[in-house]
């Protein structure tokens, strides 16, 4: 688990803290579980990550206002909070009956939270998807607390109308609420929409095999057997054979290198570029070739 990504050795300290109290007889594994993810924390935020960054470690965290500021980030803005009611809410909150496992919580939303990346505070991308077994195992867990307040006869009907409870109401979230990516199984606009981008298809082909290109997201997953770079303002210190333009608004997704702006300024610069020929052009897709 921990080599997946170096922000989960805070899981890992966290899956010690809920194993020391969860039982007695796993203190000892709860200990070493603590320190293996400590210990490894550090090597691969210290050590090993700068070493092959060239001493940089991209993602540490910003106290630069003071610690109190860097504290009141982990409920500001109101989008974290929500993301946690969120994701509680599609486990049927069973996991406030667990608070063992709330440090584990605690542990990773922090580092999310603390951070001023914007893109790991809400429900997008992976980040949720590290904390959701968590969630499912407080679920279980939160299940069987609920279960001692009630007389034995009674246990499998509440069991029975919880565990219905919970299903439909992340079934409903989940189509309704969220409007989650597994609608998009049973959307038949989906696949219409998906054979709309054939026409990149002859960017693509214009490509030799065994040449270096640069291109926005959008394009660069094409070429992944080959030499390739995202393209960025400063393009031209990759000398790459081919330099892809695709200009339709939103292309370049949570603008990694630029802005769709700064794509129409980096065009021109190619365009005026003595070291490179417009060899395609077709609606708003361009390929430049590099003069030998």
């Amino acid at each position: 688990m921990l080599g997946f990504k170096e922000s989960i050795f805070l899981t890992g300290i966290g899956l010690g803290i809920f194993i020391f109290f969860h039982n007695k007889k796993w203190r000892d594994i709860s200990k070493k579980t603590v320190l293996i993810s400590l210990v490894w924390g550090i090597a691969a935020i210290k050590i090993i990550i700068p070493y092959f960054s060239k001493g940089i470690y991209l993602y540490g965290l910003d106290f630069s206002q003071g610690i109190g500021e860097a504290i009141s980030r982990l409920w500001k803005p109101i989008i974290k909070i929500e993301t946690v009611i969120k994701t509680a809410m599609s486990f049927g909150f069973l996991s406030v009956l667990v608070p063992h496992i709330w440090p584990l919580f605690f542990l990773h939303y922090a580092a999310r939270f603390v951070s001023n990346e914007g893109l790991r505070w809400d429900l997008g991308l992976h980040y949720n998807a590290e904390i959701a077994p968590s969630f499912a195992v407080a679920t279980v867990l939160g299940f069987s607390v609920l279960l001692t307040k009630f007389p034995k006869k009674y246990r499998r009907k509440v069991l029975y109308i919880v565990s219905g409870i919970v299903l439909c109401g992340s079934i409903l979230l989940h189509r309704f609420y969220f409007r989650g990516p597994l609608g998009l199984t049973y959307n038949k606009a989906f696949y219409e929409h998906s054979q709309d981008f054939t026409f990149l298809e002859d960017v693509v082909k214009k490509i030799p095999k065994n040449a270096s290109v640069t291109a926005q997201n959008n394009i660069i997953v094409r070429f992944t057997h080959q030499e390739a770079y995202i393209l960025r303002p400063l393009f031209k210190q990759k000398k790459t054979d081919y330099v892809i333009f695709d200009l339709r608004p939103g292309q370049n997704p949570y603008h990694v290198a630029m802005s769709d702006e700064a794509m129409k300024e980096t065009f021109q610069i190619v365009d005026n570029d003595s070291d490179y020929a417009l060899i395609y052009n077709q609606g708003d897709q361009y390929i430049f070739k590099r003069k030998k």
